[in-house]
């Protein structure tokens, strides 16, 4: 209290210039609109979402994207659906105007992917913004045009297919703040590349292309037959995911979830191949996440991450998408029937593909499809329950009784001096646990030790010095390596070649969406290298959104360390499991954590007791 007045915070209106509180006053609708376009509006590909959204919601049967200078010069959208009528076109520019709603209860029914009635007048508010529809009936096309604080000018006749065309050019030339923030031209198309790919795995049924800088970039043809989608993917992801995916289909309950699941052999150590709709929407939800976390717990190793494709099906009434201006995110009426049902479909179709316990109690092999079985169960050993292939299984068995037994006769004949000397630090080896895990035993217990996770931290620490010290030496392919990726990623590839070098991953273009890999680390002689450069050109892909380059070569080298023992050595035997601890006490023998997780984790006798029991 001061002369007799309440004291007012200074974050709650005061208007500085005059010194007493700002009066409540109606917003100006270009303000308004801005602030709309602030909520929906992020970039360049949150432009061409809303625009595709709405002609999705049109009935469209063929989408074309033109974009130059990643969408900050001009975003075009061109479809054939049914057309705005020419009264509706100022309308269509107006706030909170919509086809889509008409009635409070139709909020509890949404199908439509828009229904905000914001998109185009807050992208008008920030662009010049042109709008040219025709309908069926009509024999014309009729234009309306918008220019950020400038009222639409009136409906004026332009020929045109049936079908609209939206044109959205210089955005954010009224808010040179919000295009400061804009990120690369490279990056922002990176963005609109993966939106449009988002927006293809949504509706086979329709085609769309996608040119950037009049270059055609993207073209996929509606897919109907299995056959077709099957194609549709291969395009967009490349023929390795459909060789380690498992196409679904289950219902109960009034929920249906299909789509395609990759194997644990397809896993990355990024999760950009993962795509979940919801009745047609692309959505990020947590119980869903979680879900599929579950299905996949005790398939992947850490710091791998499945891939998929899924499409979820509800009752619109079950489910309110108008949780979140950009509708993400979602919130369900009965989300624990929803989590239930997809962990228990897609564990039984990931247990279908895994090795099975018998009634007896012996192992059944799964049912592979004949045409893949060559290769199918050596990949599941790399990364699911088996830690060797299956048809070895007995003489797998064997070689570990014999491992163990040769650890017993080793340690009997062992010098008693040296097994009276103090342990090193993570002790000495006694045996490894199902081809994945190394007891040793140490003065105060046990060390348990996750073998490929120590393995990729070695591997990592070896790499880090290589870099800081030098160039990492390089080991030259015999026969370079051809891959395909999509055109974005070959850009990128050869935007950071140098990056790229340094870390030793030498690649060169040799086509439009075709790279060669000539040369890579000599770390890394078991690796996998189509792999190995489609996750390298993922951490890439993400820094470069993120706009953080300082943290790219961290990041490339824990890439690359994750791939230095991509396939399983089976069964070491105890000189190769001492050398693997100390090597690992050389790294670091006082830290747990790495890039990785936990690598090794000790428990003392006291601890043992407790877990057991034990009687003192």
């Amino acid at each position: 209290m001061a002369n007799g007045q309440h004291d007012i915070p200074y974050n709650v209106g005061v208007m500085t210039d005059v010194g007493s509180p700002s009066r409540i006053r109606i917003l100006l609708p270009h303000i308004a609109n801005q602030i709309a376009a602030g909520e929906v509006i992020e970039r360049p590909a949150s432009v061409a979402k809303e625009l595709l959204e709405n002609s999705l919601d049109a009935a469209a049967t063929q989408i074309d994207i033109a974009v130059e200078h990643g969408g900050v010069h001009l975003i075009r959208v061109r479809d054939n659906g049914a057309g705005i009528h020419r009264d509706d076109l100022l309308l269509a520019l107006s706030r909170h105007a919509t086809s889509k709603i008409a009635l409070p209860e139709d909020l509890e029914r949404v199908s439509t992917l828009g229904f905000r009635g914001e998109a185009l007048p807050s992208i008008g508010s920030v662009s010049h913004l042109s709008l040219v529809s025709c309908t069926k009936e009509d024999e014309t096309g009729w234009a309306v045009n918008a220019e950020g604080e400038k009222a639409p000018t009136a409906s004026e006749p332009r020929p045109h297919p049936p079908g609209t065309t939206v044109e959205v050019r210089d955005l954010f030339f009224n808010t040179p703040a919000r295009r400061r923030f804009l990120r690369s031209e490279k990056t922002e198309f990176l963005h609109m590349h993966g939106l449009v790919k988002r927006i293809a795995l949504s509706r086979f049924d329709v085609g769309i292309s996608l040119h950037h800088d009049q270059r055609p970039v993207l073209n996929v043809r509606p897919a109907k037959s299995d056959e077709e989608k099957d194609r549709r993917l291969t395009s967009l992801f490349g023929a390795a995911f459909l060789g380690c995916a498992r196409r679904i289909d289950y219902q109960a309950a009034g929920l249906r979830v299909w789509g395609w699941l990759g194997l644990p052999a397809a896993a990355r150590s990024q999760t950009d191949m993962q795509y979940v709709y919801l009745n047609g929407r692309i959505i990020r939800d947590k119980r869903i996440n979680h879900a599929l976390r579950q299905a996949y717990d005790d398939l992947l190793y850490p710091g791998r991450h499945p891939v998929y494709v899924l499409y979820l099906e509800v009752d619109p009434s079950c489910v309110d998408v108008n949780v979140h201006p950009t509708k993400h995110e979602v919130r369900f009426r009965d989300p624990r029937t929803v989590h239930d049902f997809l962990y228990g479909r897609l564990h039984q179709a990931l247990s279908e593909c895994s090795p099975l316990i018998s009634a007896d109690g012996g192992e059944s092999l799964p049912p592979w499809p004949a045409a893949r079985a060559s290769g199918a169960h050596a990949r599941w050993a790399a990364h699911g329950r088996w830690s060797h292939p299956p048809g070895a299984l007995v003489q797998d068995r064997t070689r570990h009784h014999s491992i163990v037994s040769e650890s017993v006769v080793a340690d009997t004949s062992a010098s008693r001096a040296a097994k009276q000397a103090p342990p090193p630090p993570l002790g000495r080896a006694l045996a490894q646990l199902h081809g994945k895990y190394l007891i040793a035993e140490t003065g105060l217990g046990i060390t348990l030790v996750d073998i490929q996770a120590a393995q990729a931290r070695i591997a990592f620490a070896r790499l880090k010095a290589a870099y800081e010290s030098g160039p990492v030496r390089l080991r030259p392919l015999l026969l370079p390596v051809g891959i395909v990726v999509a055109e974005t990623m070959v850009d990128l590839a050869v935007e950071f070649a140098s990056d790229l070098a340094r870390v030793g991953l030498v690649v060169d273009r040799v086509g439009p969406d075709r790279l060669m890999v000539r040369e890579i680390p000599a770390l890394l002689v078991r690796a996998n290298v189509e792999a190995l450069v489609r996750d390298v050109l993922a951490v890439t892909a993400d820094h470069s959104r993120d706009g953080n380059a300082n943290a790219l070569p961290q990041s490339l080298l824990a890439t690359l360390a994750a791939h230095a023992h991509d396939e399983p050595s089976g069964y070491l035997d105890l000189a190769e499991l001492n050398a693997l601890l100390r090597d690992l006490e050389q790294v670091d023998a006082h830290v747990e954590e790495s890039h990785e997780g936990v690598v090794w984790r000790e428990l003392s006798l006291e601890a043992l007791d407790a877990l057991l029991r034990r009687r003192k």
